[in-house]
């Protein structure tokens, strides 16, 4: 596996040299390759099987086979991200609500991102540091692992800082970094059964969801943003919500606030959603387990 992602990048840094829109055509290629050949692998009754527990009543199929060709693009798209230029992000991405993380930022404390593994969500980590934003994203990696390391440097090749918690204290880098009003990337959608969680209702289901943003959200007084990426077409349209401040008193309808939009996202782009790969992050949603 790790070889076959090393040659495919090393083919591929000689493929950006092309003009823009020849490269960006010729990753797109590869990734509907790759496209075809997941759905000929046990992955796709996988996944149509997560759609049929969680979903009963949308079409197992039709989903099972777009969600698996956005995360076919996403795998091209992330080995290609060193090679990215100004072209290329026009090319591949668009950015929705800029003017609401600048008005989170102007508030001097920094801004906690949150966001779930959506369209290709790690676009963020390239596209936001290439627009001049200093972004740190939160993650857990097994340290020493050769497809994560490859993973983060593409992470990284433009700017983004990571703080992976299997090697650090998430809660002590995050509060530093905000104090310095920066950004710090949260995904919410995972990690409930390795912190602090609360039992919430998502896409009708009881489940733990974790609470830790809360918070540091609270501790930090920094400003919050929901951001959804999306794959439209054959751009990723990444979406910024206006900015919101977390207190003691408007904790509770904050969190819902969170909750629901996240919940309308899903229901309404269920084929964005990378966890329907997961058949034991399926199962936690539908059984509420802890």
């Amino acid at each position: 596996m790790i070889f076959l992602l090393y040659f495919l990048q090393t083919l591929f840094r000689l493929v950006f040299w092309l003009p823009p829109a020849l490269a960006i055509r010729a990753m797109r290629a590869a990734g509907r390759l790759i496209y075809l050949v997941a759905i000929r692998t046990p992955i796709r009754g996988t996944v149509q099987d997560n759609y049929r527990v969680l979903l009963p009543s949308a079409d197992a199929a039709a989903l099972a086979d777009s969600l698996l060709n956005n995360i076919s693009q996403a795998i091209m798209e992330v080995i290609c991200f060193p090679f990215f230029r100004a072209e290329h992000f026009r090319l591949v991405c668009r950015l929705e609500g800029r003017e609401n993380l600048d008005q989170a930022l102007a508030g001097g404390k920094g801004v906690l991102l949150l966001t779930m593994h959506t369209g290709n969500y790690e676009m963020m980590q390239v596209l936001l540091p290439h627009l001049g934003y200093r972004l740190n994203a939160v993650m857990k990696a097994p340290a020493g692992d050769a497809v994560f390391n490859f993973i983060n440097r593409s992470r990284t090749a433009h700017g983004c800082k990571l703080i992976n918690v299997t090697v650090s204290n998430m809660y002590r880098e995050s509060l530093a970094r905000l104090a310095d009003n920066e950004i710090i990337g949260l995904l919410v959608d995972t990690g409930a059964n390795e912190s602090r969680n609360e039992t919430v209702l998502f896409l009708g289901k009881k489940m733990p969801a974790a609470i830790g943003w809360l918070t540091l959200a609270q501790r930090s007084e920094a400003s919050l943003v929901v951001a959804t990426c999306r794959r439209d077409h054959n751009q990723l349209l990444v979406k910024i919500e206006p900015p919101f401040r977390i207190t003691t008193e408007n904790r509770d309808r904050q969190q819902e606030y969170v909750r629901r939009s996240f919940d309308d996202f899903i229901r309404a782009y269920p084929d964005q959603w990378a966890l329907f790969l997961n058949k034991d992050e399926i199962g936690r949603i539908v059984q509420g387990e802890q």
